[in-house]
């Protein structure tokens, strides 16, 4: 019940805060998509066991709107990503990631359109204190070309490390989470539906992370979510997907991970629910 509330203050606060055109006051700005998808796995049987609901929560607080008339802002943001096993007794929430950052963006106009470049530093991490601590830290830099058919075009580079636990690892980027993004996403405002694509190369591996989705608008309302239908093929899942576990795995003894260095296998996932994408600008 209680993430029920924060869910509907988070969402509320948005949309109160995008609609509201006034600029002079506290808002709250979106980081990337909102949604909440539920489905099964691909990659293995599914059973009551691996089907879960994939929630993701994000925003941004800025805290600087203009530095020295450059037009640049500083934002404080926060993105969380939670899979739920609908069907668990105990420790329904299998896995989350957090990733708390600082964002300096700036955006003009490009005439048929909008430019976003905006960089900075992001921590993720599964939460854990114990043997099973993952995290990851980086800086990157984001290019947003958006044009005014609903047309978007990505690309992030985001070099950094990870740790396992207190130890320095490179493998986590290399071979699993990848040192850079690249995205299409496209939502007509003439046509109800649209679709997204992003692509994390991996460059240990001849594969890459790939989440593609199609959106369907229920309504001309913004406020209302888009209908949202999200395939998923990799390690990113849920952000910090390579540094956990193939799968939810529970047993009387709690969740149980895989241990540091064993390796993994990709997963995918398709998943239907409910997205919101107001005008994001990291990926």
């Amino acid at each position: 019940m209680k993430r029920a509330r924060l869910v509907l203050t988070v969402l509320g606060l948005l949309a109160a805060s995008h609609f509201s055109g006034a600029r002079s006051q506290p808002r709250i700005d979106l980081l990337r998509p909102i949604y909440t998808v539920a489905g099964i796995p691909l990659s293995e049987t599914p059973t009551v066991d691996n089907f879960d609901i994939k929630i993701q929560l994000s925003f941004a607080l800025p805290v600087i709107d203009d530095i020295a008339g450059s037009g640049v802002s500083v934002s404080l943001g926060y993105t969380q990503i939670s899979l739920w096993n609908f069907f668990a007794c105990s420790m329904p929430f299998y896995e989350h990631t957090f990733c708390p950052g600082i964002y300096a963006r700036k955006e003009w106009d490009a005439g048929n359109g909008t430019r976003t470049l905006s960089g900075g530093f992001e921590h993720r991490s599964n939460g854990r204190d114990d043997a099973y601590s993952r995290s990851q830290n980086y800086l990157f830099a984001t290019y947003i070309r958006e044009y005014g058919s609903g047309l978007r075009l990505k690309a992030c580079l985001r070099p950094g490390f990870g740790l396992y636990g207190h130890v320095f690892t490179l493998d986590m980027p290399l071979v699993y989470t990848g040192f850079a993004d690249f995205g299409i996403d496209y939502e007509p405002k003439d046509f109800p539906l649209g679709f997204n694509l992003d692509v994390t190369p991996l460059y240990n591996k001849s594969i890459a992370n790939v989440t593609a989705g199609i959106t369907c608008r229920l309504s001309d309302n913004p406020i209302v979510p888009r209908l949202y239908l999200q395939f998923h093929y990799g390690y990113d899942d849920a952000l910090c997907d390579c540094m956990n576990v193939n799968g939810p795995f529970i047993n009387p003894d709690g969740y149980i991970p895989y241990l540091p260095g064993e390796p993994l296998a990709p997963r995918t996932f398709i998943r239907i629910g409910f997205r919101y994408s107001f005008h994001e600008y990291v990926f």
